[in-house]
């Protein structure tokens, strides 16, 4: 039986962490170039198409008390198979680390550090990161339990702060370049949401009666922020002007001055951008780890941590410039991640239904 348990509260806030991290980075540009004025519909669509798989996610980990989605794929999929499964889900986890890495590198040193060597400011992120992950999902959970609301207070704040300087008119026309592209493009945009898979890692520490409930929670609370954000941006920034913008988040920051009372809230954007990126990619580390342990049927997962983290990091550097991370994001992350997220998952229920194989709490413990 996994020794670590895990409140449903701060399972749910990593989850939403997880989602929402990508916000700090290019992200939104890329997604806007894309959809035009219709960033927000597209954003709030692509909730609604990976909805069925979470529920496919769901149901896979209800049938399994007590058991993570590695073991669960282990013991119905058998050994070569599962085994594949493991190692995709383990590799997703420290690809979208290593991607982030290099994304938070480049946002962070150009507008913050810009005459930082990049090798230093990975190093110390790095070193941070092996730390956090080290000390186990259950720590990052309890931590993201305090923090989270700390956070969402202060993106709260800057929303609030830019009222004034919002023109929903500018979101229109809201179909972006038309009904057709914009009802197609959350189809592959519904990889977004690819992070639910962290719950599959967090199974095994959850209670079972929580899994759904936490999951619903989770998801529906990080579509709603991706979704408010895009109104946010777009309201404040026109169309052509946001797609131009690298970091549209931190530059809907500093565009905040209220009188002499508040200026440079930017800087407050900053921790919050530094404490989101830190736990998406702490938390993508220990996910890997937890499902390489099911891979190789390993007691413990942490002692792996270094290891998958000096992976990701090499992950990081091979693209030549942050241009070349962009472009590998879009094309992999942001577009073909759904099938490891929802359809594997689907897949290994579909088999437990065939072959008739549901698990128990007393497997569960001998497992």
């Amino acid at each position: 039986m996994n020794k670590e348990i895990i409140g449903r509260t701060g399972a749910a806030y990593l989850l939403v962490m997880a989602v929402v991290a990508k916000q700090f980075t290019i992200n939104p540009r890329m997604l806007v170039t894309e959809a035009t004025t219709a960033a927000w519909l597209v954003t709030l669509l692509a909730g609604l198409v990976a909805w069925p798989g979470y529920l496919m996610l769901s149901a896979l980990l209800r049938c399994f008390p007590g058991l993570s989605l590695g073991q669960i794929t282990r013991r119905v999929l058998g050994r070569w198979l599962g085994i594949l499964f493991c190692l995709i889900y383990s590799g997703y986890f420290v690809y979208m680390g290593g991607l982030f890495m290099r994304q938070f590198e480049a946002s962070f040193r150009i507008a913050v550090l810009p005459r930082t060597p990049a090798s230093a400011l990975m190093s110390t992120f790095a070193i941070g990161i092996v730390y956090l992950a080290y000390k186990g999902l259950e720590t990052i959970c309890r931590m993201a339990t305090y923090l989270f609301p700390i956070l969402i207070g202060l993106l709260v704040a800057m929303g609030l702060a830019t009222l004034k300087l919002m023109d929903v008119r500018q979101i229109a026309p809201f179909f972006g370049q038309g009904i057709g592209k914009t009802l197609l493009l959350p189809f592959p945009e519904s990889s977004v949401y690819s992070e639910v898979l962290v719950l599959g890692a967090l199974a095994g520490m959850l209670r079972t009666a929580d899994l759904h409930s936490t999951g619903k929670r989770a998801f529906w609370a990080a579509v709603g922020l991706m979704t408010v954000s895009y109104v946010i941006l777009g309201a404040v920034f026109p169309f052509p002007s946001l797609a131009r913008l690298q970091f549209p988040m931190l530059e809907l920051a500093r565009v905040i001055q209220i009188g002499e009372f508040l200026q440079r809230l930017e800087a407050l954007f900053v921790m919050v951008w530094f404490f989101f990126s830190s736990f998406k990619v702490a938390t993508a580390i220990a996910c890997a780890a937890v499902f390489f342990r099911d891979l190789a049927g390993l007691e413990d997962y942490r002692p792996l941590v270094f290891a998958l983290t000096l992976i990701a990091f090499t992950i990081a550097f091979l693209p030549t410039d942050p241009v070349v991370v962009g472009m590998l994001d879009s094309f992999t992350l942001r577009t073909w991640t759904w099938p490891i997220s929802y359809l594997m998952p689907a897949i290994t229920l579909g088999v437990a239904a065939w072959r008739g194989r549901r698990g128990a709490m007393s497997d569960a413990a001998s497992g």
